[in-house]
């Protein structure tokens, strides 16, 4: 990272890929005239050299320390081990950001594995069928991670009811990112790990 701002840019990596030229050229004046094999073998492998300075010149630019996610590792980490915590195996969860889910080893709410693909709308059957799966057989956990109110709540606004007479809070993550809150079916034995 300290480094960056010598190795990265168009000035240095066309002062690395001259270098490279110059130096192979200066050490080819010495020798006796390659053949046309010898100059074939030259321009390919100057060019693979070249190509990759360029990369790792470009990789410098976009390169960083920082997760490129929304949510912190240490967010993803704290939800899904009291996610795991409070609920089965076998037992669904409904997020927006199916991490939660995937991390610890649950099943998505209705199996939906990406509900990012009713953010901009939903049919009137697929509401209905996610109200009624809402209502007869409920998630064992809410996570609101702010995909689940834009995709799911603002869909199936019934969904809000059923999350504050239902559902227990549990735990929440705050910044670095987005704010993440955690609730459990009522129903469900409360687990209190660690922080």
């Amino acid at each position: 990272a300290p480094l960056k701002a010598h190795f990265s840019g168009t000035v240095p990596s066309l002062v690395m890929i001259g270098t490279i030229y110059g130096l192979t050229w200066a050490l080819l004046g010495e020798k006796t005239r390659p053949s046309l094999a010898g100059y074939g073998k030259f321009v390919s492998l100057s060019i693979v050299v070249a190509s990759f300075v360029v990369s790792v010149s470009f990789s410098a630019i976009l390169l960083d320390l920082a997760y490129d996610s929304t949510w912190s590792p240490q967010s993803v980490e704290k939800i899904a081990s009291h996610l795991k915590a409070q609920t089965s195996d076998g037992d669904d969860v409904m997020s927006g950001a199916v991490i939660w889910e995937v991390q610890a080893s649950r099943r998505p709410f209705h199996m939906i594995s990406h509900p990012l693909a009713f953010e901009y709308g939903m049919s009137e059957e697929k509401k209905a069928t996610i109200q009624l799966a809402a209502a007869s057989h409920p998630p064992k956990a809410i996570i609101l991670d702010g995909y689940t109110e834009k995709i799911y709540f603002r869909q199936v606004p019934s969904l809000n009811e059923l999350l504050s007479s239902r559902y227990q809070f549990v735990t929440a993550t705050g910044p670095p990112g987005p704010h993440v809150r955690l609730y459990r079916l009522n129903d469900q034995p409360f687990i209190d790990i660690a922080q």
